[in-house]
């Protein structure tokens, strides 16, 4: 009788077993085909089965994306816009011909010159890549004899492709550069100050960040930067890169300068110079410390902090007049920002403007500056926000805890974040960086 016990015992755990197995098998299958189709049923189901759904998304989340065989070699293509999508962008894209799909690759996003495209940038880029394994990417601008327009549309152009490659290939997100020559330059200053935590390492070559947006430098506390220019280039641009490199080092923000004492704004670019100095350098996945400032909040986003409601006449620059600009292929009408101007400021040496609208304009700006300590504790500094957003991780916090939130040393929030299974669905669905799966947020009003 005995004997007979253990044997149902053993066939009873062989089935639980079984079921067990099949269950997972097919809430694995649903999630994949909600990340690869947005199937709601699949969702449905995965919502359905609650705490059960977590091993299996956990590790889909573990094993990363799956893509299939991809063309290598030099390609010609075009990405749908986010914010027009009547209009695309075309990109040029190298891809080594021994491309792995199971392994992810390091990115470089070349910006091209004025009256220069993509393939033109492409040419003068890939010779240092070529041999290294790196994917090298380079979008084209709609129009070749404008300068970058440091406009979101802009920004939005090589982002969009970007994440198009994204979608094909197995891009390694702790390991993606960006590097631009004149109007590039400015690009690879512009984009990691208005996108951060985007970047690993950035490379502006004959490009300055303006002097508005200096006020955003604290958003390069993750991303490298090395700052090439010639010394004998226009005014106006070695004196703004120089007094960004200023205040990087003032911020304690590593930064590199290459300056050619005898050139202007042409100089050779030395590819193999660039992708030695990049190699070593990855972004690094989660950190507990960050700073994230913008004048809008479409860009306010840098890893687990998100800036939602913005006190906004005071985070954007005054409108100071109106002016003409080709953006979608249409010319539009667009607001121009600045700072008042005193009486007499014409009169002022350059030096003494240029100064002068960096004081000015930092104050325009909202900023989150937020660390996680031992005991779930989050500390936060803001300005001129009125919400903000704390992406919740395992990696980071305890969540058999509460959380609690200081805002400018006021305690604001002592919560317990249940993880949210379709939250972590949604998540590995819109993004292409699983290193860190957040499974629920938390909501901060500012007091």
């Amino acid at each position: 009788m005995t004997s007979m016990r253990i044997l149902f015992a053993a066939a009873l755990f062989v089935t639980l077993g079984s079921h067990a197995r099949a269950g997972e098998k097919r809430l694995r299958e649903a999630a994949r085909r909600f990340i690869r189709e947005g199937d709601h049923d699949a969702l449905v189901e995965v919502r359905r089965a609650r705490n059960a759904a977590w091993p299996v998304l956990e590790a889909i989340a573990s094993a990363g994306r799956r893509f299939p065989s991809a063309p290598t070699g030099r390609l010609s293509r075009e990405a749908a816009l986010t914010h027009d999508p009547d209009f695309s962008v075309r990109y040029e894209l190298f891809v080594p011909p021994d491309y792995d799909p199971a392994t992810p690759h390091p990115l470089l996003l070349y910006v091209h010159g004025t009256y220069n495209t993509g393939a033109t940038g492409m040419r003068r880029i890939l010779p240092g890549f070529r041999e290294s394994g790196w994917i090298v990417l380079c979008p084209s601008s709609e129009i070749r004899d404008r300068g970058w327009t440091f406009t979101a549309y802009e920004r939005n152009m090589q982002l969009d492709a970007l994440r198009d490659v994204q979608k094909r290939y197995n891009v390694d997100p702790q390991r993606i550069y960006l590097c631009g020559y004149s109007r590039g330059g400015h690009a690879s200053w512009d984009l990691p100050l208005r996108r951060p935590g985007v970047f690993a390492a950035s490379c502006p070559m004959a490009g300055g960040p303006r002097i508005r947006n200096i006020r955003f430098l604290p958003n390069l506390a993750h991303t490298r930067l090395r700052a090439e220019y010639g010394a004998l280039d226009e005014k106006g641009l070695v004196w703004c890169v120089r007094k960004a490199l200023e205040t990087m080092k003032a911020l304690d923000i590593p930064c590199t300068a290459v300056e050619h004492p005898d050139r202007g704004h042409q100089f050779p670019i030395d590819a193999e110079a660039i992708r030695a100095w990049l190699e070593p350098l990855r972004r690094e996945r989660l950190p507990r410390r960050i700073t994230c400032a913008c004048s809008d909040p479409s860009e306010g986003r840098s890893f687990w902090i998100r800036l939602d409601r913005l006190e906004t006449t005071r985070a954007e620059l005054p409108a100071a007049g109106r002016g003409r600009l080709v953006l979608g292929g249409e010319e539009v009408e667009v607001v121009l920002r600045g700072v008042p101007i005193p009486r007499g400021f014409r009169d002022r040496p350059d030096e003494a403007r240029w100064a002068y609208f960096v004081e000015k304009a930092d104050a325009y700006k909202a900023w989150v500056e937020a660390e996680v300590e031992e005991g779930n504790v989050v500390r936060a500094r803001t300005k001129n926000v009125r919400t903000f957003t704390i992406l919740v991780s395992k990696a980071l916090f305890d969540l058999e805890k509460p959380i609690t939130v200081h805002v400018n040393g006021k305690r604001v929030l002592r919560r317990r974040v249940s993880p949210s299974p379709e939250y972590a669905l949604r998540f590995l669905a819109r993004s292409p960086d699983w290193t860190t799966l957040y499974v629920d947020e938390l909501s901060v009003h500012v007091r």
